[in-house]
């Protein structure tokens, strides 16, 4: 088993807004300190994390950061104006045959 206590990684999952990546660098230190940056996950997931990594880490500092490309902004919209005028005319339409 390695023994060393400083190293980084990096991992990718999904595809498209269902991706997440998740890095982790632990570096020396003298006591655990997990600390987990990113998403606002729930207290039941991010205890369930800590818990893991305390099993398997005994001390250091830990850093986590969990991203997803749902952070990215999003792509301007265009107004398209011949789309309205066929949407009003299809609303006239609709209203004009099933009114009462």
């Amino acid at each position: 088993m390695i023994q060393s206590m400083t190293g980084f990684g990096r991992a990718v999952a999904g595809r498209g807004i269902e991706k997440i990546s998740v890095s982790i660098k632990c570096i020396n230190g003298k006591i655990l300190d997990l600390k987990i940056k990113g998403l606002d996950l729930e207290y039941s997931l991010e205890k369930e994390i800590r818990d893991l990594l305390s099993k398997k880490i005994i001390r250091g500092t830990v850093y986590i950061n969990f991203e997803t490309d749902a952070n990215q902004a999003k792509p301007d919209y265009v107004f398209n104006e011949n789309r309205l005028k066929q949407l009003i005319v299809a609303a006239s339409a609709i209203e004009k045959n099933y009114s009462y």
